[in-house]
């Protein structure tokens, strides 16, 4: 298709320029007050859990001793104090060096530390009972990797790991600590290897039952090579294992509530949002059947592009579903909803060009008053960027007795260019795929030629609607590719069934 060379040889001084300004900005340092609360969180993270060891260890020891400073020593204040510094430390580092997108996000950061805190403390409460074999580690392992990212699941694991090692102290068995950490971390790693999409709403139940069993499995054999034998490892068997189920139940229930909580729109509230008994949905296919239409094409015209790009194609997908669910104020308003009339042959072109625009506003009110994932409503609001109603506006300049009484502001959308690439994404499939849905016989190659039209003037036009979101020119290039092959199977030739009257014929 040549698109690079297109690019390349179309690109102005001024989009070159753009582009520099753009980088400049990306690498630019993270706000200083963003950062100042990042560190606060970290240190009073650390703080709660020395409190938390310090505690659990004390209380344990004066169940023995007379008083629980006879157990809690200066070498033991110190390793809790050290356990809690490098475990934050090493966190904030790493996330730092290999997930900044995340540690720069306040939100994601609570939800992290929040998880690893609530962990934390229900170690205490219940290794007391279970006597130290009992972990919830997988609830902010299972949580964090829904929640936020399965990557950031592993860090998490070896932090949670390495608390739960140091609360084994005091014990009689001096390995003990040892080998819990080495197994709660096997077992955590193995909850996130098993943690699939697939099982839906079971996923975390599923994940719980097979990092308890490897954390049991993993203990029993680092006993059976410390001790050389197999002997008492029941108790803390059937312990771990208890736990990682008790995890995964208790996971399950909290994902829903801290899904609301943090407005975090995971893959099981994006899968749940696309059911068609959703209220919003059903008044699509009743009241604006034509706009359904174009919104489920979308929808699986963002999610096969998103799938190559590695974007996050679940929340193109649920996006596309919903990005015009405004025009359900007013149907009539918009082509594919029209039938024998079209209304905008009696509206000034101004009033038409409001009430188009003001279908982004719309979808936007609608999406919060049903509380929809603010991930979901931001790309329904950035989805057009602020481009012009080019029909309309056009439509002004003809009829005006002096073109330059038209007044350009009052012909383009009042939003946010795309600021992410699922935002990019969404705002060129909605474009291409009404694009090709007004060629009057599409065949494969001017479909090929429509959509290569769209992207290039969305990608190369001067007001640079993707200027701000992170697509590159190879991601484009694919994602035209992607458009292509969707749109050509869509609407690809069929073959004329004979009628009846033919089929008659042929038997004589």
């Amino acid at each position: 298709m040549g698109f690079l060379k297109k690019r390349s040889s179309l690109k102005t001084k001024e989009v070159q320029a753009h582009e520099t300004h753009k980088e400049k900005k990306r690498i630019s340092k993270p706000d200083s007050r963003r950062l100042w609360v990042t560190i606060a969180m970290l240190a009073i993270s650390a703080a709660v859990i020395f409190l938390s060891m310090y505690v659990k260890i004390g209380v344990q020891g004066n169940m023995s001793d007379a008083t629980a400073a006879s157990s809690v020593t200066a070498a033991t204040v110190m390793a809790c104090i050290g356990t809690a510094v490098v475990s934050m430390l090493g966190l904030g580092l790493y996330l730092v060096f290999n997930e900044s997108r995340v540690f720069k996000s306040t939100k994601n950061m609570l939800i992290i530390l929040t998880l690893i805190l609530l962990t934390t403390i229900l170690n205490v409460l219940l290794s007391l009972i279970s006597g130290g074999y009992f972990s919830a580690m997988l609830i902010a392992v299972i949580l964090t990797a829904m929640l936020v990212k399965t990557g950031i699941g592993y860090p998490v694991a070896a932090v949670c790991a390495l608390i739960a090692g140091m609360m084994a102290f005091p014990n009689e068995e001096n390995w003990i600590p040892l080998a819990l950490a080495f197994a709660e971390l096997l077992g955590g790693y193995a909850a996130l290897f098993s943690l699939k999409q697939k099982f839906g709403r079971m996923a975390p139940i599923i994940s719980g039952i097979i990092g308890g069993s490897v954390s049991a499995i993993a203990f029993m054999f680092v006993q059976a090579i410390i001790l050389n034998g197999f002997e008492n490892f029941t108790k803390p068997l059937i312990w771990m294992l208890s736990s990682g189920v008790l995890c995964g139940i208790v996971a399950t229930g909290l994902t829903p509530i801290l899904e609301i909580t943090f407005d975090v729109a995971t893959d099981a509230r994006l899968s749940e949002l696309m059911n068609n008994n959703n209220p919003l949905i059903k008044r699509l296919m009743i009241e604006a059947p034509g706009t359904y239409h174009h919104s489920m094409l979308v929808a699986a015209l963002a999610e096969s592009a998103a799938e190559q790009v590695h974007a996050n194609s679940l929340l193109c997908k649920a996006a596309g579903y919903y990005h015009d669910v405004g025009k359900l104020r007013s149907p009539m308003h918009f082509s594919e909803n029209q039938r024998d009339f079209n209304i905008h042959d009696t509206l000034d072109p101004t009033e038409s060009a409001e009430r188009i625009i003001a279908h982004r506003k719309d979808s936007v009110t609608l999406l919060t008053k049903y509380k929809l994932p603010s991930d979901v409503i931001k790309l329904a609001g950035e989805h057009h960027g602020n481009t012009t109603v080019a029909f309309f506006y056009n439509k002004a300049l003809r009829q005006a007795a002096n073109p330059a009484d038209v007044n350009e502001a009052d012909f383009r959308y009042k939003a946010s260019r795309p600021s992410s690439k699922e935002a990019g994404i969404l705002m060129l499939a909605d474009c291409c795929e009404a694009a090709v849905r007004s060629i009057k016989d599409p065949n494969a190659e001017s479909i090929e030629a429509k959509v290569h039209e769209v992207v290039g003037n969305i990608w190369l036009k001067r007001d640079g609607q993707l200027s701000e979101c992170p697509l590159t020119a190879k991601d484009v290039s694919i994602i035209e590719k992607s458009f292509i092959s969707t749109l050509t199977a869509q609407y690809h030739e069929r073959v004329e069934y004979p009628s009846l009257e033919e089929i008659e014929d042929a038997k004589k």
